[in-house]
């Protein structure tokens, strides 16, 4: 399986789905400004952004959207094939009022200190992240299983898989912690649904 079928909600269990959606109303409270969304994969989530705001996707593989993301009459949408290792680079300090690292990205990220340092650089106001969530171990495994994906169990709650690589779940207390890293104070935490959490960090 490549990553653009991994990445289809349509087979995926409840508590996946139940995630998304929480996530999805969650971006739609919090957002502001101008939105650069890390590891944005199909960008689903910006169907769910308000058209107002200028939204850019950034990943290093880019799934062009099959469903009508993107919502192709605004042209307030961009999809950018870089890594966010080197966003301040291309964009700037401070150049964009949120900054989203949702889903799974930080969890799967090779280097992902780098990435939130960048967060921290780029980001004016807001940055927002999920990740999934320690002490579920069972319900994130029914992805894989159900999805058709080969895994292993790994240490601390790790799974690795030929899709995803390597795949982490953090505690809120870790996801807490990133404050240090990207220079931001957390100002809002809490769990999405039965498998993810989220951080709202602000400047």
């Amino acid at each position: 399986m490549d990553i653009e079928n991994a990445l289809d909600r349509t087979h995926m269990p409840a508590a996946y789905k139940q995630f998304f959606s929480l996530e999805e109303k969650l971006v739609q409270k919090e957002c502001v400004g101008t939105i650069l969304d890390i590891g944005c994969g199909t960008a689903q989530i910006s169907n769910h952004i308000s058209p107002e705001h200028v939204y850019v996707g950034l990943d290093t593989k880019i799934y062009l959207p099959r469903r009508g993301n993107l919502g192709e009459s605004n042209e307030l949408r961009y999809l950018i094939n870089a890594d966010a290792a080197y966003a301040s680079t291309m964009f700037g300090r401070y150049s964009f009022d949120t900054v989203l690292c949702l889903g799974n990205t930080l969890g799967v990220l090779e280097d992902p200190d780098t990435v939130l340092r960048q967060i921290g650089l780029v980001a004016r106001r807001k940055a927002i992240i999920t990740a999934m969530r320690k002490g579920v171990l069972d319900e994130r495994v029914k992805y894989y299983e159900q999805m058709g994906i080969p895994y292993e169990i790994g240490d601390d709650e790790t799974i690795h898989s030929p899709v995803w690589g390597r795949s982490r779940a953090y505690t809120l207390e870790e996801e807490r912690s990133l404050e240090r890293i990207i220079g931001m104070k957390m100002t809002g935490a809490g769990n999405l649904g039965t498998i993810g959490l989220y951080g709202v960090f602000t400047r």
